[in-house]
């Protein structure tokens, strides 16, 4: 919204593979840049190597930090390490990672790390990893699991009560949308005018969430060149932006955003 573009000083060297957020709100001066080294995780000691660039005096400072409970990435056969690359979020002094089945959470003022585990659902149908989304709405915190089903969207009840002895995260993670991925597949085809022999063009690879807008009950998709926003009232589809550029691989990430005004209740829709 400000339009401001910073060069920062050189961190580490490009081969040094690293995940960069931006710790801002947009309420103070200041800003930090957070980097974490995913591939230099020690999941057996539970460490993890990360940078901090602070706009205060302009200079990066590299530390290592403990991860508490990190017996639950060994413990656990359906966490993969390699899954790091989704978009981050930044809310309330913390950044928010998906690792995996797992979020990694920073807090930017006592410079700690721990673990939060996501939801999973019943099915037996895998989630698409570079699908897997989180946003922020009306101070809640929003997760999107994308499966070959659909898209299950999930909000973190901070303040239920948790049952510490069954471990059981639904008591806190509780589900809130489902698209089925089927029912957005014919509308995507005519949005896009593929034709319908061209039946492999779509995919949980592809279509990935952006960020959902409860006030107009509508969720943002990143498709192959252009964004579409779906109503969950009228199930109605409509492009928005087109733009080359999209989607030209499955790592391309549009990051949350939100749009002001988007008219899916119009004739022409």
């Amino acid at each position: 919204m400000k339009n401001q573009w910073r060069k920062l000083p050189r961190g580490h060297d490009f081969l040094r593979l690293a995940s960069a957020s931006l710790a801002f709100d947009g309420l103070r001066p200041n800003f930090k840049v957070i980097c974490n080294f995913w591939e230099e995780a020690d999941t057996e000691n539970g460490t993890i190597t990360y940078q901090i660039f602070s706009s205060k005096n302009w200079e990066w400072r590299e530390c290592r930090a403990r991860i508490p409970k990190s017996g639950l990435l060994l413990s656990n056969q359906d966490f993969n390490m390699n899954e790091w690359s989704c978009p981050s979020l930044y809310r309330k002094g913390k950044v928010y990672w998906i690792w995996s089945i797992y979020l990694l959470v920073f807090d930017e003022v006592e410079e700690s790390f721990k673990l939060m585990k996501l939801p999973k659902n019943k099915e037996p149908k895998m989630s698409v990893y570079c699908g897997k989304r989180l946003w922020e709405f009306e101070g809640l915190l929003h997760y999107c699991d994308s499966t070959e089903m659909g898209l299950y969207i999930w909000y973190y009840a901070e303040n239920s009560v948790h049952n510490k002895k069954k471990n059981d995260c639904k008591l806190m993670w509780r589900p809130k949308h489902f698209v089925q991925f089927d029912a957005l597949v014919t509308r995507i085809k005519e949005v896009l005018q593929i034709e319908e022999e061209d039946k492999f063009a779509i995919s949980p690879y592809i279509v990935k969430p952006c960020a959902l807008n409860e006030d107009l009950e509508i969720l943002h998709l990143q498709l192959p060149g252009s964004i579409a926003t779906y109503s969950f009232q009228t199930r109605k589809l409509v492009k928005v932006h087109s733009d080359s550029a999209i989607g030209n691989n499955i790592n391309d990430n549009i990051y949350p955003f939100l749009f002001e005004a988007v008219d899916l209740f119009g004739k022409d829709c």
